[in-house]
């Protein structure tokens, strides 16, 4: 299903996404996530951010630009909150944002995570936990 452009196609939304997460590191190219909770579809603190398989796969289905996937795992935090002993951590994408403020996706340190009004309507198909402004 794509998702149709609409009038309001150059507004900018900035977007917190679950912070589900208090430590994390990359090594050989891959995000590790200390998990603090089961997390939502799109997770993160910053610029480090992780997707589900399937809000990823959305992305890439709608032709969004601005961003590229690697790997990632996660394993829950011993004290995690709502995880049950042996649960299994949920598989993650990571999702690595670019600089460019025209794509559908863009992280700049002075505006943090934008995205364009195609990209939060895939994101709000996907996630629970997402706080929204406008960004301009």
């Amino acid at each position: 299903m794509k998702i149709e452009e609409t009038n309001d196609a150059a507004r900018r939304y900035a977007i917190e996404p679950d912070p589900a997460w208090d430590w994390h590191e990359e090594r050989d190219g891959v995000l590790t996530v200390e998990l603090s909770w089961a997390p939502d579809a799109l997770a993160g603190r910053l610029a480090e951010l992780v997707a589900s398989p399937a809000l990823a796969a959305a992305f890439s289905t709608e032709g969004l630009t601005g961003y590229r996937t690697n790997a990632a795992r996660g394993y829950f935090h011993e004290d995690a909150f709502g995880v049950k002993d042996g649960e299994t951590p949920p598989p993650l994408v990571r999702i690595v944002v670019e600089e460019d403020p025209t794509a559908d996706f863009s992280y700049e340190r002075s505006q943090g995570l934008t995205v364009s009004a195609r990209a939060l309507a895939v994101l709000r198909a996907h996630c629970q936990k997402l706080q929204i402004e406008p960004a301009n």
